[in-house]
């Protein structure tokens, strides 16, 4: 399959474009990112960043509550505060994206609880 991306680095390669043109020739087939490109690929970037430190947060968390560590606790809180702040006020999303990121959050805890069920079993709650 050709695209115009094969296509003109052929030509390139080939000789019928010289050098000197194949930056030109680059950039009005359109090749390159424009400026809009760029914002939406860091964006993206930004959002799946949050993400990662939304679970760094979650689990700050809970290692700090089930070792009594509050530094760590306090820790983990104020970075899950800071991400449903960002989370709720960020204006460019609309509120089905948002939901969406939600319901994937949610399936993926869901999975991970599965996954630590099979690999580690149920725990035994011992009642006082």
């Amino acid at each position: 399959m050709r695209t115009r991306s094969s296509d003109v680095l052929s030509w390139i390669e080939s000789g019928r474009l010289p050098p000197t043109a194949g930056e030109r020739a680059v950039r009005l087939a359109g090749l390159l990112p424009d400026g809009a490109d760029w914002r939406v690929f860091v964006d993206r970037l930004l959002l799946w960043a949050g993400a990662l430190l939304l679970a760094a947060a979650a689990m700050l968390t809970v290692l700090g509550f089930a070792n009594g560590n509050r530094v760590l606790l306090g820790l983990g809180m104020f970075g899950l505060i800071a991400f449903v702040s960002n989370f709720y006020y960020r204006l460019d999303a609309t509120l089905l994206d948002k939901s969406a990121y939600l319901a994937a959050g949610g399936a993926l805890l869901l999975m991970a609880h599965q996954g630590f069920v099979r690999v580690f079993g149920t725990a035994k709650v011992r009642h006082a």
